[in-house]
């Protein structure tokens, strides 16, 4: 026979419901910690192994695949600047731009009005 009160679940549960609150916040943040140290070592460990696994395939690859992907690889890079240049323009001086044509423009809609009252 099983004597329930001696299994370490049991005695597990009641420790736990014995605990206070604030001692099972601190046993659960140690376990969030360490989740995340654990998580953080374990993408380390994913990234290096792509890493050599991209090693390996251009370690692989013929000189025309190579310049294929410095080219792409180039493309993309030029792309990415481009958009983020484009944005920061916009951002930077795109309200001037918008108020200076909204300006002309309320300037020739005042000119027509003023044009056709004379008139």
């Amino acid at each position: 026979a099983l004597d329930v009160a001696k299994t370490p679940r049991y005695n597990q549960t009641i420790k736990i419901h014995q605990m206070s609150i604030d001692e099972e916040i601190k046993m659960l943040r140690n376990e969030v910690s360490h989740a995340r140290t654990e998580a953080t070592k374990l993408e380390e460990e994913a990234q290096a192994r792509a890493d050599e696994a991209a090693a390996m395939a251009m370690g692989n690859a013929s000189e025309s695949q190579r310049k294929l992907i410095l080219k792409i690889m180039t493309k993309l890079i030029q792309g990415a600047i481009r958009l983020a240049w484009t944005q920061w323009d916009e951002q930077t001086f795109g309200a001037k731009r918008q108020k200076i044509i909204m300006t002309k423009i309320l300037k020739r809609l005042l000119k027509g009005q003023l044009s056709h009252c004379v008139h």
